[in-house]
């Protein structure tokens, strides 16, 4: 049985998106480069550090701004758990990762965040050994 969405061409499965670029490259005779284009233009991201929780007002924004002026319409950032939630399930600390988030809705940013990081109090008592748990900045 096939799944919805999902058509075979030559064998191969292909999602209907890709099979729509496919037809249209035959159909409409333009060069790659322009359908590349057209096909990043709304999906252009950038991967940020840690160091925009620590900048200033004056700095998060012109990061921001620059980030837009540069076409970016998503940021990823990582959001650090062992920062959100240091000492237990029940505590939480989004100060800094709002202020974030705030300032990069103002400039249109999308935000895709990556959740890093466990805390020692999650922790499987077998695996706290073989990695780092003390972030040091």
């Amino acid at each position: 049985m096939r799944k919805k969405g999902v058509i075979v061409v030559r064998g191969k499965i292909a999602s209907i998106g890709s099979y729509f670029i496919m037809l249209s490259i035959v159909l409409l005779g333009l060069p790659l480069q322009v359908y590349a284009h057209i096909a990043s233009v709304q999906t252009v991201g950038i991967a940020t550090s840690g160091t925009l929780l620590w900048m200033n007002d004056q700095a998060l924004d012109a990061r921001m701004r620059d980030m837009q002026n540069l076409g970016a319409t998503w940021i990823r950032v990582e959001f650090n758990w062992t920062m959100i939630q240091p000492t237990s399930p029940s505590a939480y600390s989004w100060s800094l990762y709002d202020r974030v988030v705030r300032v990069a809705g103002v400039h249109h940013l999308k935000v895709l965040a990556t959740l890093d990081y466990t805390p020692k109090w999650a922790q499987e008592p077998r695996c706290a050994c073989l990695m780092c748990t003390h972030i040091i900045f």
